[in-house]
């Protein structure tokens, strides 16, 4: 008698396959080696993002008057704000080692590949300059995009056997380091040339063109609460795909600004908020960080593997305080098939939840000028905002991420765990020879 099989089961199974597929294609695994490899720095100066931003009076007069804040500023923009340059770094590196190549000649190219194709501005009296948002969060997709291409064309180019023959009797060490010259000159020109071209296009170089292509066919949303919901569910989606999901955060900001001013001013009048909806939709849509990952970190210490029991006790803490970028590279949520529902569906369901719940008439009262700081739990930010009935909804929302993440952590646990057995089991086999 066959065992009776579940949607889960067979859901699972799929995901699985296509899991299997996906860890086994050389961009992929370069990607999520190299976005790995850099959680060391988001969960390394998380802390310190944390305590540096607490809206707390004391706190923040001390950072203040000992200096003390303008050093975690600035530890904090070479680290989360410049993480395309580590991004494109590590993505080359792993990409290289994968292909047998050497990693760190591979890792040093697509960084200055990366570079070139900045743009650099030259204030009069001054010398030429990067913009610092061209590293971040104008820089992460470039980056992702640069690494795989620039690695996979320098991967071609060394089957060619393009390489400086040096005599025998040069080191090793010159040799290695001088081998790819003819390589990096035909992948530096491109770029120069790449440079060029993009001058002439929307934005006037790459790294704008990329952005403008991302954020320029969302420019034309109405503000509504159904525009909320869609954004956050497009921001869960490209977050997903490891893009920072700032391009679509500056189309929203002019609308959250909107909403903002004319909820705040109906407010002082005593009149009823005009878009009291769209603020209620955009707060129960983001929880813990894009794509509401604290409801999938709070399933960590619950799981059956190691690998997530471990990351539990380090990734909780920075996503209560909004910042995920732990989980979304290290567990890795990125291009994870396991995630992708949940990642999207997890605020469309809560909206929809939350939406009902007002609609019967549980409306809390919300204050539109008490803003918390953007490290603040969204927990704490909405009870000052709204009261228990705004901390209720949230709650309520809350629920529904974790009910909706559940069943696809539950099958990623399953399928972790069996690994960990089956590498634990070749460890005694091996032992035991």
């Amino acid at each position: 008698m066959t065992e009776k099989r579940t949607f889960l089961d067979v859901l699972g199974e799929k995901l699985g396959f296509i899991a299997g597929k996906i860890s086994g294609n050389k961009y992929i695994t370069a990607l999520s080696h190299g976005f790995m490899s850099i959680t060391m720095i988001t969960l390394g100066v998380s802390f310190f993002s944390i305590i540096a931003n607490l809206p707390i009076g004391f706190l923040q007069d001390f950072f203040a008057s000992s200096g003390l804040g303008a050093a975690v500023n600035g530890a904090l923009s070479v680290t989360l704000s410049m993480l395309g340059i580590y991004v494109v770094f590590a993505i080359g590196y792993a990409f290289a080692k994968n292909e047998g190549l050497n990693p760190i000649t591979n890792a040093i190219m697509t960084t200055a590949v990366y570079f070139i194709l900045m743009p650099l501005t030259t204030p009069e009296g001054m010398g030429s300059m990067i913009d610092i948002s061209y590293m971040g969060s104008k820089g992460i997709i470039v980056a992702i995009i640069v690494g795989l291409a620039t690695s996979a064309f320098y991967a071609w180019l060394s089957k060619k056997n393009l390489k400086l023959k040096l005599p025998e009797a040069v080191p090793p060490m010159v040799s290695q380091s001088l081998e790819p010259m003819w390589a990096a000159m035909i992948i530096f020109s491109l770029a120069i040339l790449l440079k060029y071209g993009f001058s002439f296009l929307p934005g006037g170089n790459f790294f704008d063109f990329i952005q403008n292509a991302i954020a320029g066919p969302l420019s034309g949303l109405a503000l509504t609460p159904a525009t909320a919901v869609l954004m956050a569910a497009i921001s869960n989606f490209v977050w997903w795909l490891g893009i920072h999901p700032s391009a679509f955060n500056s189309i929203v900001l002019p609308f959250f600004l909107t909403s903002m001013a004319a909820n705040s001013e109906a407010f002082l009048a005593g009149q009823p908020l005009p878009y009291l909806m769209y603020f209620l939709m955009g707060a129960y849509t983001y929880i813990g960080g894009q794509g509401n990952t604290l409801a999938l970190a709070c399933l960590f210490p619950f799981a059956k593997s190691e690998k997530y029991k471990s990351m539990g006790k380090l990734v909780i803490l920075p996503n209560l305080f909004n910042i995920n970028e732990p989980v979304i590279f290290g567990v890795p949520v990125m291009l994870n098939p396991y995630y992708l529902i949940p990642m999207v569906m997890s605020s469309v369901l809560a909206a929809a939840v939350t939406w009902v719940i007002i609609s019967i008439g549980f409306v809390p009262s919300i204050n539109p000028t008490i803003m918390g700081a953007w490290v603040m739990p969204v927990f704490i930010s909405n009870f000052l905002n709204g009261g228990w009935k705004h901390l209720a909804l949230t709650l309520v929302a809350f629920a529904v991420m974790i009910l909706v993440y559940y069943p696809f952590f539950r099958m990623d646990d399953k399928r972790t765990y069996e690994e960990e057995q089956k590498r634990l089991a070749e460890l005694k086999a091996e032992g035991a020879e």
